[in-house]
């Protein structure tokens, strides 16, 4: 059963802003669709992409706005639990289980290096992570991330989140966005069966635990100890810049735009980031080598970074400053000392 959903809103997502064209062809205006959505248009760069590089998969949530659970005028956050495999197309309960193992390490401190970044992690509410694999042990030994996505109410049948199951578009390795899928490519039966989709688990695939080698017990010690997570500040120069790849001030998202009008950019464009500590640049493109690159947004602006060099962006925060001898982007870190 929730295989056959998740393939049929596959199907309809194949097919999302796809029009007929004039002389009975067909094209696709994906931004154009998601304007008829209403979705504010710093979210069109991030979904556009989806739409095209994105898969459908189930999702469930570790937790979310309050907000969410009732009738309300605001698309508010969430943090999202989800798994690419084919594993998971019959499984989505297996999902819960996994958000119950990291839900009960919220306002916990564990004495495990790992385990103490989950709970680090979850406990902060504004975490703004982005695609984080989630430890093996956790997981029942498969591949699963945790992410932040905005629930656009728009997106949920009764525009009130009813129910922990539903189908997300991911695309883990492309870009650090994911996002609710589209009502209008939800099935009908999934839209009927949402609100009790979760209680079905009498005729589901059975759950499997795979055992978890010591190489991969050793990667989540290494991720824990090299890359723990930092919450907010008040001395955070932009706010989530401290978790995010690359954050771009509103100021210099301003000027960004601004040059893109001014090069005559049309379509789809990028800023892209390159060089290394102390000598960084800034460039604008418009192809994106997804091999090479990640893309990543900040304030509506698509931005490319160099795949291997992926680390050393982590938490830099872009800013364009005018003084009495010139103007030009400026590079700080998350914690704001000038680089």
């Amino acid at each position: 059963m929730f295989a056959g959903l998740i393939d049929e809103c596959r199907a309809r997502f194949a097919e999302f802003g796809v029009r007929r064209a004039v002389f009975g062809g067909r094209k696709r205006d994906v931004r154009r669709a998601l304007r008829d959505e209403g979705l504010a248009a710093d979210y069109h760069g991030n979904y556009a992409l989806l739409t095209e590089a994105g898969r459908v998969v189930w999702g469930s949530f570790v937790q979310a706005n309050a907000g969410l659970y009732a009738p309300g005028d605001h698309d508010l956050p969430a943090n999202s639990v989800f798994g690419v495999e084919d594993y998971f197309d019959a499984r989505p309960h297996h999902l819960l289980r996994i958000c119950e193992s990291v839900y009960a390490l919220k306002n916990t401190s564990p004495g495990d290096v790992v385990l103490a970044k989950v709970a680090a992690v979850i406990s902060d509410e504004q975490n703004n992570i982005a695609n984080w694999r989630l430890p093996w042990r956790l997981t029942d030994g498969h591949h699963v991330y945790l992410s932040s996505t905005m629930v656009h109410r728009s997106r949920l049948p009764g525009g009130v989140l009813a129910a922990p199951i539903l189908p997300l578009v991911v695309a883990p390795g492309v870009s650090d966005v994911s996002m609710v899928l589209p009502l209008s490519c939800w099935s009908p039966t999934l839209i009927q069966a949402w609100p009790t989709l979760h209680e079905m688990t009498t005729d589901a695939a059975e759950l499997a635990t795979r055992k978890v080698p010591d190489a991969q017990l050793a990667e989540d010690e290494r991720d824990a100890r090299d890359r723990p997570h930092r919450a907010l500040s008040a001395e955070d120069l932009v706010s989530g810049a401290s978790q995010a790849s690359v954050t771009l001030t509103a100021n210099c998202a301003a000027v960004v735009r601004d040059l893109a009008r001014q090069h005559k950019l049309r379509g789809r464009w990028w800023l892209k980031l390159g060089g290394s500590d102390g000598a960084w640049t800034l460039d604008m493109a418009t192809s994106c080598d997804a091999t090479e690159y990640l893309c990543v947004e900040s304030r509506g602006v698509l931005i490319l970074i160099p795949r291997r060099k992926r680390g050393e962006f982590q938490g830099l925060v872009v800013d364009f400053k005018e003084t009495t001898i010139g103007a030009g982007f400026v590079f700080y870190s998350s914690s704001s000392s000038s680089l």
